[in-house]
Order: C-alpha cells, then sequence, then structure tokens
C-alpha cells in the first residue's frame, strides 16, 4: 500500500526552514510557431546531441515535462527576449513532431529593471540547480554555468584554456583555430591538481601543450589523459633531470613517442587518477630499452640514481607502485 505525502513528511524527521524565496514562476503552453522564435543562450546550454534525440525516439507526452523559459526585460535589446534556458532537446522532439498540440514550459520573469549580468547569473544558477537536482551535469556542464557568475576555479581554468588556444564544448577559446580537448576531464585534472593557479602554473601548462603537439605535430584534437601524461613528462623533463641527460630524453621523446603511440594509445589502459605518473614510466622503460640496445653500456638511461634525485625534487616522480618503486631503487636511498 502506498504512503500518503503526510505519511512520508512525517517520517522524514528533517528541520525544513519555513518559507521559500524567488519568485514564483508560472506555467504555461507554446505554440510552434512560438517555440521556434526563442533564443538559446549560448554561454551556459551544451551542444545539441543528435544520438540523444534518436535514442529520445518519438515525442512520448508522458514524459515531457515542461522546460524552462526565461522572459527577459525588453530593456535589454538584442539581449532581451525569451530564452529557452533548459529544455532544448525536448524543443527540438516537439518541434520534429509535428504534433499540433503546444508545448508546456515554465516562465522564469526578471526585474524589468535587471541589467543584463543579473540576469545572466540568475540563469546560470537556476540551469546549475535545475540540473544537479535532476541528472549528473558533465564537468564542462558545471564549467559553463559557474563561469557565468564567476566561480573563481572556473574562471581560472577558462583563463587557461584561453591562454593555450584550447576549446571544449562552447567553453574556453572563442578563438576558430582554437583545438578541441577531447577526453576532457583528465585535462581539468592537469589543471586543477596538478598545477598551481598561479603565472608560473599556467607557464608549466604553456610548455606542456609546446611538448604535445611537437610530439604530435598532426595531431588535430588535444587528447586530455594523453595531455595530462605529457605535462607530466614534461615536468618530470624540466625539474628531475639535467644536463646532456635531459636534453638527450627530451629530443628522444619528441622523435620517438609518436612512431610507438598515438595519444589515445599511449594512455590505453590507464584511466585512473594516477595514469599519468604510470603513463611516465612506460615512456621511460621504452626509452631504456632502445638507448641500451642501441648504445650498450654507456648509453644514457634514466637508472635507479637519477630516478631517486628525481624524486628527491617532486615525490610524485616516484613509481605510484611503492613495491615497484622498491624494486627499481634497491640499494638505493628512497624517498619516504
Amino acid at each position: 500500500m502506498s504512503n500518503t505525502v503526510a505519511e512520508l513528511y512525517a517520517g522524514l524527521n528533517i528541520p525544513f526552514t519555513p518559507g521559500s524565496k524567488g519568485s514564483k514562476n508560472q506555467f504555461f503552453r507554446a505554440t510552434r510557431e512560438e517555440v521556434l522564435t526563442w533564443q538559446v543562450p549560448p554561454k551556459i546550454q551544451r551542444k545539441l546531441s543528435p544520438s540523444n534525440l534518436k535514442s529520445m525516439g518519438i515525442l512520448d507526452w508522458n514524459l515531457l515535462i515542461p522546460v524552462i523559459v526565461s522572459d527577459r526585460p525588453q530593456s535589454l535589446e538584442e539581449w532581451g527576449g525569451r530564452q529557452l534556458l533548459d529544455g532544448q532537446h525536448e524543443a527540438m522532439l516537439f518541434i520534429g513532431s509535428q504534433e499540433e498540440d503546444d508545448l508546456p514550459y515554465m516562465l522564469i520573469e526578471h526585474s524589468q529593471n535587471a541589467t543584463l549580468n543579473e540576469v545572466l547569473r540568475k540563469e546560470a544558477q537556476i540551469f546549475k540547480k535545475l540540473n544537479t537536482q535532476r541528472k549528473n551535469l558533465t564537468t564542462l556542464d558545471v564549467l559553463r554555468a559557474e563561469y557565468v557568475y564567476d566561480e573563481p576555479f572556473a574562471l581560472h581554468i577558462h583563463a587557461v584554456m584561453t591562454a593555450l588556444n584550447l576549446a571544449a564544448d562552447r567553453f574556453g577559446s572563442e578563438d576558430v583555430n582554437a583545438k578541441d580537448i577531447e577526453a576532457f576531464n583528465h585535462f581539468y585534472y592537469t589543471v586543477k591538481n596538478d598545477n598551481e593557479a598561479t603565472p608560473i602554473g599556467i607557464a608549466r601548462l604553456q610548455s606542456a601543450k609546446k611538448l604535445y603537439f611537437a610530439i604530435y605535430p598532426r595531431a588535430q584534437k588535444l587528447h586530455g589523459t594523453a595531455f595530462r601524461a605529457i605535462a607530466f613528462l614534461d615536468r618530470f623533463i624540466n625539474d628531475g633531470l639535467a644536463n646532456g641527460k635531459q636534453s638527450i630524453f627530451k629530443q628522444w621523446c619528441i622523435d620517438s613517442i609518436q612512431r610507438e603511440w598515438s595519444p589515445k594509445s599511449l594512455v590505453k589502459g590507464y584511466s585512473s587518477f594516477n595514469c599519468h605518473r604510470w603513463i611516465l614510466y612506460r615512456i621511460i622503460d621504452k626509452y631504456n630499452r632502445e638507448q641500451s640496445n642501441l648504445k650498450g653500456k654507456g648509453a644514457q638511461t634514466i637508472g635507479q640514481a637519477t630516478l631517486v634525485s628525481a624524486a628527491q625534487r617532486n615525490e610524485k616522480f616516484k613509481h605510484p607502485d611503492q613495491d615497484e618503486w622498491t624494486a627499481r631503487t634497491t640499494g638505493l636511498t628512497t624517498v619516504k
């Protein structure tokens, strides 16, 4: 037997805060002709997905919840009017259905004196809350919304992507020649977790991008996981090595990594948070084998002493598996 709302509420035992906030929204229905006039705010909305639309199939009125429309003040002129804030896939499905009925929508109103910045901030915050409560947002969805209302890290990663001339799904550089990022999450970790939000951190990321495209000069996109690995490789070369060994290893990376691995094959089998550390040792092992085969005993390999010295400068240069690290550095002073 089902519970009533009263029974469920009584069982929650949660100290709800009395009252409410925000303006009370109104519900309407729009004709096809009216829907076609709505604009879609590009700074918040994700790109339309043909695959998602195909998977939704035929229009199902039982599943069609009201879309969200923002009624901006007409005083904003070309930025004013009605904006389809949330539900663009549902709107496309409705238009494509050729149904004669009307599309239900909820109208969000603003003060007629509101500035464009105030309107954008309110829309972004509503979009984020609606989608957080209703479904899981992607990292890019969250960043797009947070960027509009000036969340510090969203501003920082947007600045980084602009400086590096990179873009991902309407976020980052607006340059038509910007390189698109695929596998975005590990690019996100590179900026957020591996580098400081300082000019030095941005300079390291710029250096990493330079090395990435020196290794993969014909790459049309930047693979986020591969970029994280190469950014860490670049950090190892610059901070962990010195003198001739540094220049020899870097040149080998530029000459040889592409011959052995594409960006995707370089990271194949590595998807954990520490994947960049595992991939560094994959590259080092390949380099050591080639150098030993070609030059024998006098080869400029990256051996035990070099690895321990590098790890003393940055503990993250240790092999991510402690047992493997111990085996590689047996007989030498290890980093604790």
